[in-house]
C-alpha cells in the first residue's frame, strides 16, 4: 500500500505549487495528483461555504499544463490528475496529452477520467454536459477510444456517436507499455462496470459525503461486474481518498469537520481527518480497516504549503510507514 497527495489548482501561486511538487518528490509520496476544471470546483459542492459568483472567479491552472510542468521537475514521485473530465477533450487528444507528459515523466503518468459533473463550468465556458445518460454514454466511448489508441500498432478507425477517427495515427505512444488508466466515481450499474472494462486503477472517497463501507460495497460491485466481464478483479489497482489536514488547534479542527457538509452526522464529520497528526494517525487506521485491503490512500485537503506538506510527512506519513500500514514509495 503507498499513499499519496491530492493538491488543488486554485488560490495557489504557481511559485507555491512547484515548491510542493519539490517536497513530495524528495519525500515518502507515491503519487502527486491535481484536478481537472475550469473555475474553482468547490462553491458547487459546498454552496454552504462559498459565494458562487465571487468564489468561482479566483484563480486556478489548467491541470495538464501542470503536470507537464511538474513532470520536468520531478524525477521519482508518479503524477496524475483526479480526474480528467471527459467532456473537456475530445480523447484523442487526451491521448496525446497523456503520451507527451509520459515522455516528459519519464514513465512516471497515470491517466485518471471520469464522466465530468460541474455544471457551472460547462455553463460558463458553452461545453455540453448532457444528461447523466448521455455523458456516460460519452464516457464510455471516450474509454474505448483512449484504449484502441493506447493499445494499437496501426492507424485506428472507429465510428461512434460521439467520436470519429479515421486511420487515426497515434505516434509517439506512451513511455510505459501499458499507461495505466484510473476511473474515478461511484455509479454502480454503469461507471463500476466501465472500471470493470477498461481501467487499471480505481478511486473513490471513503470520508467526507461518502464512508468507508461505501468504498467497500462499491469493490464488492466492482467484483461482480469483473465476473460478469471474465475479468480478474486483482487486476485493478484500488486508491481511496480521504479528506485530511493537520490542524493543531482541537477547537479550530473542530469546527472544520463541523463546516465541512450541514449534510454529515456527528459519525460522518468524526470520520474527517481534520486535527492533530495523531488523530489522523489513529482514524486513517481505522477507516482502512472498514474499508479492507486497497493499494493507495489519496490525502485530500490538506493545506497547500510546503512547509504543511512536508510536516504531514515526517509526522503522519512516516509514522504509518513504520507501523507497516503502509509501505514506503519506490525509489
Amino acid at each position: 500500500m503507498g499513499f499519496s497527495l491530492f493538491v488543488r489548482n486554485d488560490h495557489v501561486a504557481w511559485k507555491t505549487l512547484s515548491e510542493i511538487a519539490a517536497v513530495v518528490d524528495r519525500g515518502n509520496w507515491e503519487y502527486l495528483w491535481n484536478y481537472d476544471h475550469l473555475v474553482p470546483p468547490f462553491a458547487e459542492q459546498w454552496p454552504h461555504l462559498y459565494d458562487p459568483e465571487i468564489f468561482e472567479q479566483g484563480d486556478v491552472f489548467e491541470g495538464w499544463t501542470m503536470l507537464a510542468a511538474w513532470a520536468s521537475q520531478t524525477r521519482r514521485v508518479r503524477l496524475g490528475t483526479l480526474v480528467n473530465a471527459m467532456t473537456f477533450r475530445n480523447p484523442a487528444l487526451l491521448a496525446k496529452l497523456a503520451a507527451t507528459v509520459d515522455h516528459i515523466s519519464g514513465g512516471r503518468l497515470e491517466l485518471g477520467v471520469g464522466a465530468a459533473w460541474h455544471l457551472g463550468e460547462h455553463r460558463a465556458y458553452g461545453i455540453p454536459l448532457g444528461t447523466v445518460k448521455e455523458r456516460l454514454d460519452r464516457f464510455g466511448e471516450g474509454l474505448e477510444v483512449l484504449r484502441l489508441l493506447f493499445s494499437s500498432e496501426e492507424r485506428v478507425n472507429f465510428i461512434g456517436q460521439y467520436y470519429t477517427l479515421d486511420h487515426a495515427p497515434f505516434a509517439p505512444g506512451s513511455v510505459q507499455a501499458k499507461l495505466p488508466l484510473l476511473i474515478g466515481g461511484g455509479g454502480e450499474k454503469r461507471t463500476l462496470r466501465l472500471v470493470a472494462q477498461y481501467a487499471d486503477s480505481y478511486n473513490f472517497f471513503a470520508n467526507g459525503y461518502t464512508t468507508p463501507q461505501d468504498f467497500k460495497r462499491k469493490l464488492d460491485v466492482l467484483g461482480e461486474h469483473c465476473a460478469t466481464l471474465s475479468r480478474d478483479p486483482g487486476e485493478i489497482r484500488t486508491s481511496v481518498a480521504l479528506w485530511a489536514d493537520l490542524v493543531d488547534d482541537e477547537q479550530k479542527a473542530a469546527a472544520k469537520r463541523d463546516n465541512f457538509s450541514p449534510a454529515l452526522d456527528a459519525v460522518g464529520k468524526d470520520l474527517l481527518l481534520f486535527g492533530s497528526a495523531q488523530r489522523i494517525l489513529d482514524k486513517t487506521a481505522e477507516i482502512l480497516q472498514q474499508t479492507g485491503p486497497t493499494n493507495e490512500v489519496i490525502f485530500c485537503g490538506i493545506q497547500p504549503d510546503p512547509e504543511v506538506v512536508q510536516r504531514f510527512d515526517e509526522t503522519v506519513v512516516a509514522k504509518l510507514i513504520s507501523s507497516g500500514l503502509l509501505k514506503p514509495a519506490t525509489r
